[in-house]
């Protein structure tokens, strides 16, 4: 990692730091909500430019579309919609980091293998446990048992596979193997201590949820020659604007309620995850790593 990709990590914390601490969970929530149709328009726009929009997809997307909402009608639990999208979100950003930590972005060329799973398996287990634990501890869902304190235990197992036998095995850590595994070893005091219990919920997915945000518009704009990132601004401040105007106009009624009503976008989110999701790095996964990191 590069002093670049460092300041890029600082800024993004920081903008969605501030947003966190500035807005009460309800404004934050809306904030993430408006801003996330924003960045979906904006990779299907771009996902379109690259010729990834043919036929298959949009058959894929429909069936996908038709599936999700079928099953949600059936048996609407808005508390399992939003645990689903977000445990598929946190495999989602933390691999996705992976990628954000290059320059220039290089998406076709996967990054993931074993040693790759176990950095950031704790930083996925322990935020995708807090969240789900804090949607489900209400209703019928009451007695649930908790996931976090399976998740510190998965967690602490993966950090020890880690040293026992994916580090001896010739794999060599690099910049990027100590963000990740920084970031879930914090997360991961911080829940062991019970400082992440008394976050509330949509404070904490908000704020790794615009910090990808954030970190993707800022990477790609780096990742881009100089000439096209005018363009770029310019396309994703139209789009925004457009998803912040609709929002203003309509609200959470009429075509408001489409996008912005909460559950709604949870379906657009792991439409979103689904459609953005690289095969190549679900065949690597497992892939043992080669003594210099990919």
């Amino acid at each position: 990692m590069t002093w670049t990709i460092v300041l890029e990590k600082v800024l993004s914390a920081s903008l969605a730091g501030s947003l966190v601490f500035f807005l009460d969970w309800r404004s934050l929530v809306v904030t993430f909500i408006v801003l996330g149709q924003g960045h979906f328009l904006t990779a299907y726009v771009y996902q379109a430019g690259a010729g990834k929009i043919g036929r298959t997809y949009l058959a894929s997307f429909a069936a996908w579309a038709a599936i999700i909402v079928t099953s949600y009608w059936l048996h609407p639990f808005p508390a399992g919609l939003t645990a689903i999208a977000t445990i598929y979100f946190g495999i989602h950003m933390a691999t996705d980091e992976l990628y954000l930590t290059r320059l220039p972005i290089a998406l076709y060329q996967s990054p993931l293998h074993l040693g790759r799973l176990f950095e950031m398996l704790p930083l996925i287990l322990v935020y995708a446990a807090a969240v789900s634990d804090a949607m489900l501890a209400h209703g019928a869902w009451l007695q649930f048992p908790t996931l976090s304190g399976s998740a510190l235990k998965l967690a602490e197992a993966s950090y020890l596979a880690y040293l026992l036998v994916i580090w001896p095995g010739g794999y060599r850590p690099d910049g990027r193997s100590a963000y990740l595994i920084a970031a879930g070893a914090g997360l991961y005091v911080a829940s062991r201590w019970g400082y992440l219990g008394q976050v509330p919920a949509p404070k904490l997915s908000g704020f790794f949820i615009l910090f990808h945000y954030f970190n993707w518009y800022i990477h790609y704009f780096l990742s881009l020659a100089r000439s096209l990132r005018a363009l770029y601004l310019k396309r994703v401040a139209v789009i925004n604007l457009g998803a912040v105007s609709l929002y203003l106009a309509s609200g959470t009624s009429g075509p408001g309620w489409i996008f912005f009503q909460e559950q709604n976008f949870y379906i657009w989110t792991l439409l979103h995850l689904i459609t953005t999701t690289r095969y190549t790095d679900v065949k690597n996964i497992l892939r043992w790593p080669e003594s210099r990191p990919a």
